[in-house]
Protein backbone atom coordinates (compact mmCIF):
# COMPACT_ATOMS: atom_id res chain seq x y z
CA UNK A 1 0.00 0.00 0.00
CA UNK A 2 2.62 2.34 0.52
CA UNK A 3 4.64 1.97 -2.27
CA UNK A 4 1.42 3.40 -4.27
CA UNK A 5 0.84 6.40 -2.27
CA UNK A 6 4.79 7.00 -2.03
CA UNK A 7 4.88 7.15 -6.33
CA UNK A 8 1.58 9.21 -6.55
CA UNK A 9 2.68 11.45 -3.66
CA UNK A 10 5.68 12.06 -5.95
CA UNK A 11 3.77 12.56 -8.65
CA UNK A 12 1.61 15.52 -7.27
CA UNK A 13 4.39 16.91 -5.40
CA UNK A 14 6.49 17.53 -9.18
CA UNK A 15 2.89 18.77 -10.26
CA UNK A 16 2.44 21.30 -7.27
CA UNK A 17 6.06 22.44 -7.34
CA UNK A 18 5.38 23.44 -11.28
CA UNK A 19 2.35 25.32 -10.55
CA UNK A 20 3.90 27.33 -7.29
CA UNK A 21 6.89 27.94 -9.41
CA UNK A 22 5.07 29.05 -12.53
CA UNK A 23 2.59 31.03 -10.37
CA UNK A 24 5.16 32.95 -8.41
CA UNK A 25 7.31 34.03 -11.31
CA UNK A 26 4.11 34.88 -13.17
CA UNK A 27 3.09 37.15 -9.69
CA UNK A 28 6.62 38.61 -9.09
CA UNK A 29 7.76 39.20 -12.70
CA UNK A 30 4.86 39.75 -15.00
CA UNK A 31 1.56 41.20 -13.01
CA UNK A 32 4.15 43.01 -10.09
CA UNK A 33 4.46 46.55 -12.54
CA UNK A 34 7.89 47.39 -11.76
CA UNK A 35 9.03 44.56 -12.33
CA UNK A 36 7.56 43.82 -15.76
CA UNK A 37 8.47 47.60 -16.53
CA UNK A 38 12.06 47.18 -15.71
CA UNK A 39 12.56 43.79 -17.90
CA UNK A 40 10.34 45.41 -20.38
CA UNK A 41 12.29 48.70 -20.87
CA UNK A 42 15.21 46.07 -20.84
CA UNK A 43 14.26 44.42 -24.08
CA UNK A 44 12.75 46.94 -25.97
CA UNK A 45 16.03 48.78 -25.45
CA UNK A 46 17.09 46.04 -27.95
CA UNK A 47 17.63 46.81 -31.35
CA UNK A 48 15.15 44.70 -32.79
CA UNK A 49 12.47 45.93 -30.56
CA UNK A 50 13.83 49.69 -31.52
CA UNK A 51 13.06 48.20 -34.99
CA UNK A 52 9.62 46.52 -34.60
CA UNK A 53 8.33 50.33 -32.44
CA UNK A 54 10.27 52.24 -35.22
CA UNK A 55 8.58 50.23 -38.55
CA UNK A 56 5.19 50.49 -36.75
CA UNK A 57 5.49 54.69 -36.52
CA UNK A 58 6.52 54.77 -39.84
CA UNK A 59 3.78 53.02 -41.02
CA UNK A 60 1.53 55.19 -39.57
CA UNK A 61 2.92 58.09 -41.10
CA UNK A 62 3.29 56.31 -44.93
CA UNK A 63 -0.47 56.07 -43.96
CA UNK A 64 -0.72 59.42 -43.56
CA UNK A 65 1.54 61.29 -46.38
CA UNK A 66 1.86 58.56 -49.04
CA UNK A 67 4.95 59.71 -50.21
CA UNK A 68 7.10 58.61 -47.36
CA UNK A 69 6.58 55.33 -48.75
CA UNK A 70 9.63 56.50 -50.96
CA UNK A 71 12.10 56.72 -47.78
CA UNK A 72 10.15 54.68 -45.06
CA UNK A 73 13.26 52.16 -44.66
CA UNK A 74 15.67 55.06 -43.83
CA UNK A 75 12.82 56.68 -41.82
CA UNK A 76 12.75 53.41 -39.49
CA UNK A 77 16.51 53.11 -39.06
CA UNK A 78 16.56 57.08 -38.00
CA UNK A 79 13.38 56.37 -35.65
CA UNK A 80 15.19 53.42 -34.12
CA UNK A 81 18.66 54.82 -33.44
CA UNK A 82 16.31 58.20 -31.65
CA UNK A 83 14.75 55.30 -29.81
CA UNK A 84 17.64 54.35 -27.98
CA UNK A 85 18.63 58.16 -27.02
CA UNK A 86 18.06 59.56 -23.50
CA UNK A 87 15.41 61.74 -24.91
CA UNK A 88 13.23 59.18 -25.90
CA UNK A 89 13.49 56.53 -23.08
CA UNK A 90 10.45 57.80 -22.02
CA UNK A 91 8.47 56.39 -24.80
CA UNK A 92 9.65 53.03 -23.79
CA UNK A 93 8.64 53.17 -20.79
CA UNK A 94 5.24 54.27 -21.62
CA UNK A 95 4.98 51.52 -24.28
CA UNK A 96 5.83 48.92 -21.22
CA UNK A 97 3.02 50.56 -19.37
CA UNK A 98 0.67 50.47 -21.42
CA UNK A 99 1.17 46.75 -22.37
CA UNK A 100 1.05 46.20 -18.87
CA UNK A 101 -1.73 47.23 -18.22
CA UNK A 102 -3.50 45.86 -21.41
CA UNK A 103 -2.79 42.31 -19.62
CA UNK A 104 -3.58 42.95 -16.03
CA UNK A 105 -6.80 44.67 -17.21
CA UNK A 106 -7.79 42.45 -19.55
CA UNK A 107 -8.20 45.34 -21.79
CA UNK A 108 -8.73 44.12 -25.35
CA UNK A 109 -8.32 47.71 -27.29
CA UNK A 110 -5.25 48.98 -29.27
CA UNK A 111 -2.86 50.31 -27.40
CA UNK A 112 -2.51 54.27 -28.12
CA UNK A 113 -0.02 55.98 -27.52
CA UNK A 114 0.18 60.10 -26.96
CA UNK A 115 3.68 61.11 -28.89
CA UNK A 116 3.04 64.62 -28.69
CA UNK A 117 5.53 65.67 -26.28
CA UNK A 118 8.32 64.03 -28.49
CA UNK A 119 6.84 65.72 -32.45
CA UNK A 120 9.90 67.75 -32.79
CA UNK A 121 11.91 65.09 -31.75
CA UNK A 122 10.10 62.62 -34.19
CA UNK A 123 9.29 65.12 -36.87
CA UNK A 124 13.12 66.15 -37.13
CA UNK A 125 14.47 63.20 -39.89
CA UNK A 126 11.54 63.62 -42.05
CA UNK A 127 11.89 67.81 -41.41
CA UNK A 128 15.69 66.61 -42.82
CA UNK A 129 14.33 65.10 -45.79
CA UNK A 130 11.24 67.71 -47.00
CA UNK A 131 10.54 70.97 -44.80
CA UNK A 132 7.26 70.57 -46.50
CA UNK A 133 6.61 67.17 -45.91
CA UNK A 134 6.97 67.74 -42.54
CA UNK A 135 4.49 70.60 -42.26
CA UNK A 136 2.25 68.18 -43.73
CA UNK A 137 1.73 65.93 -40.76
CA UNK A 138 -1.44 66.98 -38.64
CA UNK A 139 -0.89 68.00 -35.17
CA UNK A 140 -3.50 65.58 -34.36
CA UNK A 141 -1.66 62.34 -35.34
CA UNK A 142 0.97 62.64 -32.71
CA UNK A 143 -2.10 62.27 -29.95
CA UNK A 144 -3.03 58.40 -30.92
CA UNK A 145 -0.57 56.71 -32.79
CA UNK A 146 -1.81 52.87 -32.24
CA UNK A 147 1.49 50.92 -31.57
CA UNK A 148 -0.50 47.63 -31.13
CA UNK A 149 -4.09 46.31 -32.14
CA UNK A 150 -6.25 45.20 -30.27
CA UNK A 151 -6.54 41.93 -28.44
CA UNK A 152 -2.53 41.32 -29.56
CA UNK A 153 -1.49 41.35 -25.51
CA UNK A 154 -2.49 37.73 -23.28
CA UNK A 155 -4.87 38.34 -21.44
CA UNK A 156 -3.93 37.70 -17.66
CA UNK A 157 -6.27 39.49 -15.41
CA UNK A 158 -7.45 36.12 -14.23
CA UNK A 159 -3.85 35.28 -13.09
CA UNK A 160 -3.59 38.91 -11.68
CA UNK A 161 -6.53 37.95 -9.51
CA UNK A 162 -5.85 34.69 -8.36
CA UNK A 163 -1.91 33.65 -8.93
CA UNK A 164 -0.61 35.14 -5.91
CA UNK A 165 -3.46 32.69 -4.05
CA UNK A 166 -2.31 29.38 -6.57
CA UNK A 167 1.13 30.10 -5.78
CA UNK A 168 0.53 29.69 -1.89
CA UNK A 169 -2.32 26.58 -1.85
CA UNK A 170 0.19 25.01 -4.52
CA UNK A 171 3.43 25.37 -1.81
CA UNK A 172 0.91 24.78 1.09
CA UNK A 173 0.17 21.22 -0.76
CA UNK A 174 4.08 20.71 -1.59
CA UNK A 175 4.87 20.78 1.45
CA UNK A 176 2.21 18.55 3.35
CA UNK A 177 2.68 15.99 0.45
CA UNK A 178 6.73 16.10 1.67
CA UNK A 179 5.43 15.43 4.71
CA UNK A 180 3.44 12.70 3.55
CA UNK A 181 6.53 11.17 2.10
CA UNK A 182 8.19 11.21 4.85
CA UNK A 183 5.82 9.38 6.85
CA UNK A 184 5.14 6.96 4.35
CA UNK A 185 8.34 5.63 4.93
CA UNK A 186 11.39 4.87 7.60
CA UNK A 187 14.31 4.57 4.52
CA UNK A 188 15.82 7.65 3.53
CA UNK A 189 17.19 6.71 0.49
CA UNK A 190 13.12 6.05 -1.05
CA UNK A 191 12.38 9.74 0.77
CA UNK A 192 15.22 11.14 -0.80
CA UNK A 193 14.72 9.53 -4.14
CA UNK A 194 11.10 10.19 -3.93
CA UNK A 195 11.33 13.87 -2.69
CA UNK A 196 14.43 14.65 -5.16
CA UNK A 197 12.61 13.34 -8.21
CA UNK A 198 9.74 15.30 -7.59
CA UNK A 199 11.72 18.79 -7.50
CA UNK A 200 13.92 17.69 -10.55
CA UNK A 201 11.13 16.88 -12.58
CA UNK A 202 9.02 19.94 -11.34
CA UNK A 203 11.94 22.49 -11.67
CA UNK A 204 12.74 21.10 -14.78
CA UNK A 205 9.05 21.83 -16.40
CA UNK A 206 9.03 25.25 -14.70
CA UNK A 207 12.51 26.42 -16.38
CA UNK A 208 10.65 24.89 -19.52
CA UNK A 209 7.79 26.54 -19.33
CA UNK A 210 8.38 30.63 -19.87
CA UNK A 211 10.81 29.76 -22.83
CA UNK A 212 8.06 27.33 -24.72
CA UNK A 213 5.18 30.15 -23.97
CA UNK A 214 7.91 32.62 -25.99
CA UNK A 215 8.56 30.27 -28.22
CA UNK A 216 5.02 29.35 -28.93
CA UNK A 217 3.63 33.20 -29.04
CA UNK A 218 6.73 33.85 -31.40
CA UNK A 219 5.47 31.22 -33.83
CA UNK A 220 1.86 32.53 -33.86
CA UNK A 221 2.97 36.13 -34.72
CA UNK A 222 5.88 34.87 -36.70
CA UNK A 223 6.90 37.79 -39.27
CA UNK A 224 4.99 40.85 -38.02
CA UNK A 225 6.66 43.86 -36.06
CA UNK A 226 3.51 44.02 -33.65
CA UNK A 227 4.68 40.24 -33.03
CA UNK A 228 8.21 41.02 -31.76
CA UNK A 229 6.24 43.52 -29.40
CA UNK A 230 4.24 40.82 -27.93
CA UNK A 231 6.69 38.35 -27.58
Amino acid sequence: MRKPLILLSTVLLAVALLLANVAWWMDSQVIDDDAFIESAVTVLNQPSSRDAIATIVVERLVEEIRVLMLVDDLLVDVFSELLGTPQLQDVLVLVSEELHQRMVNGETGPVVMDLEPYREILLAPVEAISPELADSVPESWFHSVEVLEGGAMPDLSAVAEKGLSVAIAAAVIATALVVLILAATDRWVVRLGAIGTSFLVGGGLSALAVPAGAETVQAVTAGTSRGVLVV
